[in-house]
């Protein structure tokens, strides 16, 4: 799940974290484009989403929560590991240690660094008007997207 609870996309409410898998299994989503297409729509386990994209030959983007166990990151890069498509998924994150545990654990799938343009500035002490692209980083061992406002 995206959120970090429940209530925005199912008929369920409260915090993904204090739910068991079989209570997520129940879920129904109720919110999303073109939901009326797909009535009793269910919650997707990561290896059912990987396998509707190896389907369809879409390239899974799946984001690792910054404040994901050590155990998640592990159960992930099983799971995608354990896949004979490796070069089509990307892992992204905000956590630094979180995108080089992964990059430990799986080198061959991309791992890319999230990072808002407020906190990149202030860790390589640039000024506002300076531009991302002439600043050069060379103390990460993962690509960085930069988000937030252009």
């Amino acid at each position: 799940m995206h959120n970090d609870t429940v209530d925005k996309m199912t008929d369920g409410t409260g915090k993904v974290a204090d739910m068991t898998y079989a209570e997520l299994m129940e879920l129904k989503v109720d919110s999303g484009n073109n939901i009326e297409n797909y009535p009793n729509l269910k919650l997707a386990t990561l290896e059912e989403y990987l396998d509707v994209c190896k389907e369809y030959g879409l390239h899974p983007i799946i984001e690792i929560k910054d404040n994901a166990d050590p155990d998640t990151v592990h159960e992930v890069a099983e799971i995608l590991l354990a896949r004979e498509e490796k070069d089509m998924f990307y892992i992204i994150c905000f956590g630094r240690e979180i995108c080089l545990k992964m990059k430990t654990l799986a080198p061959e799938i991309p791992v890319y660094y999230l990072i808002s343009m407020k906190t990149f500035r202030r860790r390589i002490s640039i000024s506002p008007s300076t531009t991302i692209w002439t600043a050069w980083i060379s103390t990460y061992t993962c690509p960085m997207i930069m988000c937030g406002r252009w």
